[in-house]
């Protein structure tokens, strides 16, 4: 359908030099707001993520009941009795740990990723508790390849090349009801 039509249907790459420039200052956001994260949440969050990111359940060891009272966490063995770390963990201590991360969630950190986000997408899926970030609202492109893996319609150009709307419905998938002409 794509081959027949006299729709481009994706555009093609962006010259090589303003790529560069995008890049570039994608980078450079990304630095800022990685830092502005990492600042955040040290001077603000002083309690430890308990909540498992998907399903919100608390998840860790947890102080004994303070006064006979629940503190309304589940511990870690799921029991209403909080666990204190067993005495053989101490064997493990030769074992090299990942760093503690404050930026990104603790939960995400397990897999071996600290601090060091490679996109704007990575920065603001996988931040911490008490930090909220979208990245829609982050000044950003992003550029396929790079970060997109799908590349951009070119429904508006195609639109104004050869000015019909049966090629935008059928090749780019842009319904009828969808094109305002004005």
């Amino acid at each position: 359908m794509i081959k027949r039509s006299p729709s481009v249907v994706y555009l093609k790459p962006m010259p090589e030099e303003a790529a560069k420039i995008l890049r570039k200052h994608n980078a450079d956001t990304l630095d800022v707001f990685t830092t502005y994260v990492k600042t955040f949440a040290v001077q603000h969050i002083k309690e430890e993520e308990r909540y498992l990111p998907l399903t919100n359940i608390p998840a860790g060891f947890m102080e004994p009941a303070i006064n006979g009272k629940a503190n309304g966490y589940a511990t870690a063995n799921g029991s209403a009795h909080a666990t204190q770390p067993a005495k053989e963990d101490k064997i493990f201590d030769f074992l090299p740990s990942l760093p503690v991360p404050h930026a990104r969630s603790t939960f995400v950190a397990l897999s071996g990723l600290g601090d060091e986000f490679t996109t704007i997408d990575d920065l603001c899926s996988s931040t911490r508790e008490g930090v909220f970030l979208e990245s829609a609202v982050i000044p950003h492109l992003e550029i396929h390849p790079d970060e997109n893996r799908v590349p951009l319609n070119a429904y508006i150009l195609d639109f104004y090349m050869h000015g019909s709307l049966d090629p935008l419905e059928k090749a780019n998938g842009i319904r009828k009801s969808d094109v305002s002409v004005t």
